[in-house]
């Protein structure tokens, strides 16, 4: 073999030069993907930041669990690719918004004695699986249900299926999904319909019971318009100054709040709530559940279904159910 055939065996062939050229261009559009996926989400959380001022804003702020996962999932990548700078970026910043969360799983003192069961669920109102919600009363027995989205035929079918174990209830059917229902083993002194925004006039209910174990409790069971577009996003806000307000003219300490807020706890409009309304988030310490996902994926959802308890009432435990063929899923509460 002369020395020129010596040499050219030593020249890599197409073949291989072809799988390198395709390994290091899908290896490129990978880390161009990644760092776009971390920038698009540190950039949404940076917005979130200023969710006061715009509606945008405020939407953008609703994604911090979507963005944490991007962000150390993204990061984890890259850094094994050896982009270790833009990598660990990704991985810091998500690692603060992880710690961001810890309050949700911060464990809390153990509640013991009598407690009562709370039931909040967002029915849909084309959902035609009644059975499905009425399967998942029965099984979870709550002492108090808070339905919303009910119109006419929601309201005759939950009347019908909760007549005999819910003697105490309020119905207010509507068919533009801010119908809203309240049922109770135990007898309220009154169940008052109010408007929490002058604006819309959308029905909540507010009930004052003396509980078996001598407590007072006031329920109040909302739904305020969901922040879509700027009108509806302020009209969701005033609907929170209004049930602030209420809350500061008769108390919290004995106050809980239930529906679906249209709002998950990382908007400011959410923690101004919680402030001045003097609630706190019945999800502390029972860990960060979604109640909302509109679509059949196996993707993260959003936790807009909420319990807003009072300080002198104790949280026992706190789940979130199966689906009801609606495109949120009921809440559970225990309290005591």
């Amino acid at each position: 073999m002369s020395t020129l055939d010596a040499e050219r065996t030593d020249l890599p062939d197409a073949d291989d030069l072809h799988t390198h050229s395709v390994g290091t261009t899908v290896k490129q559009y990978t880390e161009t993907l990644l760092i776009l996926a971390s920038f698009l989400s540190f950039a949404a959380m940076t917005a979130g930041w200023w969710g006061k001022w715009h509606y945008l804003l405020d939407l953008a702020s609703q994604l911090r669990v979507q963005a944490t996962i991007v962000l150390l999932v993204s990061g984890l990548i890259l850094w094994l690719l050896g982009r270790k700078r833009v990598g660990g970026a990704s991985l810091l910043f998500g690692g603060g918004l992880c710690l961001s969360m810890l309050p949700y799983y911060w464990p809390t003192d153990p509640v013991t004695g009598k407690t009562y069961r709370l039931m909040t669920a967002n029915v849909l109102t084309r959902n035609t699986n009644k059975a499905a919600v009425l399967k998942w009363i029965a099984e979870t027995d709550p002492d108090f249900v808070v339905l919303q989205e009910t119109n006419a035929a929601w309201t005759s079918a939950m009347e019908r299926g909760l007549h005999d174990q819910y003697p105490y209830r309020r119905l207010m059917p509507r068919d533009d999904n801010f119908g809203i229902a309240m049922f109770s083993k135990h007898r309220w002194s009154k169940c008052d319909v109010v408007s929490f925004s002058m604006e819309t006039m959308l029905p909540s209910l507010v009930a004052e019971f003396s509980l078996p174990n001598g407590e007072p409790l006031r329920l109040i069971a909302t739904h305020p318009l969901p922040p879509m577009r700027h009108s509806t996003w302020s009209d969701r806000n005033r609907a929170f100054l209004g049930i602030a307000d209420h809350a500061k003219r008769y108390g919290s300490q004995r106050m809980i709040v239930a529906g679906d807020l249209n709002c998950t706890p990382w908007s400011y409009w959410f923690r101004r709530l919680l402030k001045q309304s003097g609630l706190r988030d019945a999800s502390l310490g029972q860990g960060l559940q979604s109640t909302w996902n509109p679509t059949s994926l196996p993707l993260p959802g959003m936790m807009i279904d909420h319990v807003l308890v009072g300080a002198e009432i104790k949280v026992a435990d706190r789940v979130v159910g199966p689906g009801i063929g609606s495109d949120h899923r009921p809440v559970i509460v225990d309290f005591r």
